[in-house]
């Protein structure tokens, strides 16, 4: 029976207004730009000049080679320091938003002699200050009434006020994730294919390890060889190869996009530096289909 697919592990990061005065949604995917980062030959082409403390283009720099320096200048050199402390050192301030997470909240509680007490009415101005001052509807909601009569009438108020028709951006932070169509196993899975293809793997090989096509997994031996009686081996090893081929050219430009701080995103790449494999035919790297 074939082998379940087996997605590699990557943190989930993020960071909450309260605890560093940055708020940024917890992703996986801030881990996985770090691994593609490492992956890219333009980013490493950077990072080995910065080392030397040279500032001089290169011969073969390709013609956004100013693009990817800013990202290296922004990201820094990710080969040393371990993706968790690259998220504190450096993730939030490039992510993060300088403003809390927009939420409702209680401004404040009536008693004997104001709508709202002096000591809530403190707090609530500083919650309100850190979600970046955004135009607020305040309610007061006399509890001498069931939870549903003030449902009710909540309900209708809201209705007649105007409200955002998307979720809003309170602050636009340095750099954002893009939204693409690239599916996880595709971000995932992505980063160990190229670096099995960069060492010389068999496409049909790499396809195989990381089950891209359960219905045609292979059956080893103890030397990684097929087993002697495996049925259709030629068929599976073409169909291994050409998904798993499809995988490295969609982790090849996901890698050399993230150098020019773009992330995740397999959107043509005029100028990404070709990846070195043993294997590999020269040439940039093409989107596929």
């Amino acid at each position: 029976m074939a082998n379940r697919q087996k997605l590699p592990r990557f943190e989930l990061q993020g960071s909450s207004w309260e605890e560093s005065g940055l708020f940024a949604a917890s992703d996986w995917r801030y881990e996985a730009l770090v691994d593609y980062l490492k992956l890219s030959p333009s980013y490493k082409l950077v990072c080995e000049l910065a080392r030397k403390g040279s500032k001089v283009t290169p011969n073969n720099a390709p013609k956004d080679w100013n693009k990817i320096v800013k990202t290296f200048d922004d990201f820094g050199d990710v080969w040393r320091i371990p993706e968790s402390r690259w998220w504190n050192s450096r993730g939030v301030a490039l992510f993060g938003i300088k403003a809390a997470k927009p939420q409702t909240f209680i401004a404040g509680n009536s008693d004997d002699s104001a709508l709202i007490n002096s000591k809530t009415a403190v707090q609530s101005q500083k919650t309100w200050q850190d979600m970046g001052k955004p135009e607020c509807l305040v309610l007061a909601i006399p509890t001498n009434q069931t939870k549903q009569m003030a449902l009710k009438q909540i309900s209708a108020i809201v209705r007649a006020n105007t409200f955002v028709g998307s979720k809003p951006k309170l602050v636009k932070p340095s750099y954002e994730l893009v939204r693409s169509k690239l599916r996880e196993p595709t971000v995932k899975l992505g980063t160990i294919a190229l670096k099995m293809h960069q060492k010389g793997y068999p496409l049909w090989l790499i396809g195989n390890q990381l089950a891209l096509s359960p219905a045609h997994h292979i059956e080893l031996d103890d030397e990684g060889n097929p087993i002697k009686d495996e049925l259709s081996l030629s068929e599976k090893k073409v169909r291994l190869g050409i998904l798993a081929s499809k995988l490295i050219n969609k982790a090849e430009l996901i890698a050399e996009n993230a150098a020019r701080g773009l992330f995740p995103t397999d959107t043509p790449c005029r100028h990404a530096i070709k990846f070195e494999s043993t294997t590999r035919k020269a040439g940039r790297p093409a989107k596929t289909k």
